[in-house]
């Protein structure tokens, strides 16, 4: 169905069913839904543009480019050009943009409400390289985040403390890199004992995921606290690099038979991956994690465990009721 070239509904395409209609619009990126959020950027479009829009600031990947996260610095993004040592390139064809809260006009306790640009000048956000790093007790509205073109969330919500964190709205269908992606979420600064401490805070809607594309879950869930993780939605059959994805505290993991680690088996002496790549618990596990059929986990275990407990075939993971 598509709307009247001069009536109120002009440029706008639905298709599906009664039940199930998907609308669009000409003045929308590829891919973009109706009631998305189309941002307008007035300079040249060129390697490095910047542009500010409510609390976030947007630069511009011009094509072949991409951009990583510095974890030495933990300031912010680097620029990288190339070269195998680069483990989670945001690589882009077309152009894009990668968003972040703009720092340091943001301080890092605000609350984050302002409207996410679902795409500039046509162009889509591609990366969320380290978008919230470091926010802390703060709220954050995601409601109107589009990250169906996002290929690179690394260091997303890096050493956040953000209060009832919901991702379920997150279409990560074409991310490849999770890297420490929720590493130390949940971390504080606890002035009165003078120490980093660790909430409870658990991330909603980690159940929807579709990983199908994700290659590097390096330290995903590293230092992360709860009582339960649920990976049921996991598919890991391309994931190369699982360096300490789950080193951390968690009684109960929640997995499928999609949760596999064939990939690193076959790939982790790629030097473009960690040369600890199939060691996936890491030295902060301790033996609060248990298998569903009563297996305890600790540090010491290798990456045959990141299966589902069962009799005759330990494993630290639990098979979802």
């Amino acid at each position: 169905i598509s709307g009247s070239s001069t009536g109120k509904f002009a440029g706008i395409t639905c298709s599906g069913t009664k039940s199930n209609m998907v609308c669009t619009s000409n003045d929308l990126a590829p891919g973009e839904y109706l009631g998305a959020h189309p941002c307008t950027y007035e300079g040249e479009l060129v390697d490095g543009a910047t542009y500010i829009n409510g609390q976030y600031k947007y630069t511009y990947i011009a094509s072949g480019e991409y951009k990583t996260w510095d974890f030495t610095s933990k300031t912010g993004v680097t620029w990288a050009y190339g070269g195998p040592t680069m483990a989670t390139p945001t690589r882009t064809t077309t152009g894009g943009w990668h968003v972040e809260v703009n720092r340091p006009t943001v301080p890092y306790n605000s609350d984050i409400t302002s409207t996410i640009c679902s795409s500039i000048n046509n162009k889509p956000i591609i990366s969320m390289v380290g978008m919230f790093e470091g926010i802390k007790n703060a709220n954050v509205d995601l409601s109107t985040i589009d990250t169906s073109n996002v290929i690179d969330m690394t260091g997303m919500f890096w050493e956040a403390l953000i209060h009832d964190l919901d991702v379920s709205n997150f279409d990560t269908s074409n991310v490849e890199s999770m890297k420490s992606m929720f590493s130390g979420f949940g971390y504080y600064y606890n002035h009165d004992s003078d120490e980093w401490e660790s909430l409870e805070e658990e991330i909603i809607g980690l159940d929807h995921f579709n990983t199908s594309k994700v290659i590097n879950m390096n330290s995903m869930f590293e230092s992360y606290k709860a009582e339960t993780l649920d990976l049921s939605s996991f598919d890991t059959s391309n994931v190369i690099d699982f360096n300490d994805m789950l080193s951390f505290n968690v009684h109960t993991i929640y997995a499928s038979n999609t949760f596999v680690t064939t990939s690193a088996a076959n790939e982790c002496d790629n030097p473009q991956y960690s040369e600890s790549c199939d060691i996936i618990f890491g030295s902060y596990l301790n033996n609060y994690l248990a298998g569903g059929n009563g297996t305890y986990c600790s540090g010491d275990i290798d990456i045959s465990y990141a299966r589902i407990d069962a009799p005759g075939q330990p494993g630290c993971f639990t098979a979802k009721p």
